[in-house]
């Protein structure tokens, strides 16, 4: 009975210590700057996102898996950084913890997803024949939601289950020092799996890139030679770049913790800067993946081409590049040529309207 005495007594100690500095914290307001700079990342996230996802949506070139992936990735990164400047105007302990629990959830939901892109990109060079049959799009929904449903309750339970249990007060729901260091576990032990599960995905694709070509030549293919081969698809090196910026971030995350663990920082400086690891990675995702393939840069500038001409024949010149369009000379040569080229296939190759040949593709009309 002393025993057990003894470790209620310490555990309500530290939930008083604890409750000093989240109380600190709310006593503190943020700043104007600190809010209107908040705002103001959070529209150009939330309007990024939001044009992001309309132009993935809009191409015809990429994949369905990857559109939904990618989407699913751009959602949950908009969703942080949304709640996460809300969450700055809100005072009230239960409903502040409450919005920065499902902030971190929605960060670890998009980590979980950049892994499961890596496996699936492992999955499609390892055998793609097997993947194209069996992997539809219905069954790869549906693998992803109950990961996404088991990652969630695990970090629920682990939040609000695992805190209960071992301070057993209901302050874990409304004080988030309390349970820092459990989370910060669990989140280490997340973002380990990640890491080394993305890591182990891009080994078997190395591995599986270099067998099938080292077969073809004859010879073992080097490193480089490898990588170049990877390199040309765009698809699973966008996947790889996202790991990076996970690693990133969690080494960013480490180092902060790192000086808060030796030069003391408060829990309002730590919170901001976490904050704004976080948000600058969930900024990156979308520009990225915009930029990096010229279909989407494509589509954007079909978004935007009431800004001028100059923007419609940058946009004209790219559909040319992407589509492989070979566009038709309109000079009194090539006019003569395509004359007397019609007499012998029955096909006007100056048609722009497509009503002798279908298989043209009306520039205006794109």
């Amino acid at each position: 009975m002393e025993s057990g005495d003894s470790n209620t007594t310490a555990n309500s100690i530290d939930i008083r210590n604890t409750s000093l500095l989240t109380e600190e914290l709310y006593l503190e307001e943020h700043s104007l700057l600190i809010l209107c700079a908040s705002v103001l990342i959070g529209l150009v996230s939330l309007t990024s996102c939001i044009l992001a996802v309309t132009v993935l949506r809009r191409t015809r070139k990429v994949p369905k898996s990857t559109k939904y992936l990618v989407t699913a990735l751009l959602v949950f990164d908009c969703i942080f950084v949304t709640s996460s400047t809300v969450r700055k105007f809100i005072q009230h302990p239960l409903v502040n913890r409450s919005i920065t629990a499902f902030n971190m959830s929605s960060l670890q939901l998009a980590y979980t997803t950049v892994g499961m892109m890596s496996i699936e990109r492992c999955l499609l060079f390892y055998n793609p024949m097997t993947y194209m049959r069996f992997y539809s799009n219905k069954i790869i929904m549906k693998a992803t939601a109950s990961v996404w449903s088991l990652e969630l309750g695990i970090f629920l339970i682990v939040r609000y289950g695992v805190c209960y249990l071992r301070f057993k007060s209901i302050n874990v729901f409304t004080q988030a020092q309390i349970c820092n260091n459990t989370v910060s576990i669990y989140y280490g032990i997340l973002v380990t799996i990640i890491l080394l599960t993305s890591m182990v995905s891009y080994w078997i694709i190395f591995v599986t890139v270099r067998q099938k070509n080292g077969r073809k030549d004859e010879r073992v293919m080097s490193f480089r030679s490898v990588v170049n081969l990877i390199r040309g698809y765009k698809n699973t090196v966008l996947v790889l770049v996202f790991w990076v910026l996970i690693l990133v971030t969690s080494l960013a995350y480490f180092i902060i913790l790192f000086l808060t663990y030796f030069m003391g920082l408060g829990p309002y400086s730590v919170r901001l800067s976490l904050d704004a690891v976080s948000t600058l990675n969930c900024m990156l995702d979308p520009f990225l993946y915009v930029l990096w393939f010229k279909e989407c840069k494509l589509e954007l500038l079909k978004m935007f081409s009431f800004c001028g001409k100059s923007v419609k024949e940058k946009a004209k010149s790219l559909q040319y590049e992407v589509f492989d369009i070979v566009p038709y000379e309109t000079n009194a040569l090539n006019r003569n040529i395509t004359r007397r080229f019609e007499g012998t296939c029955g096909v006007d190759m100056n048609d722009t309207g497509g009503h002798n040949n279908p298989e043209f593709i009306d520039e205006t009309a794109l």
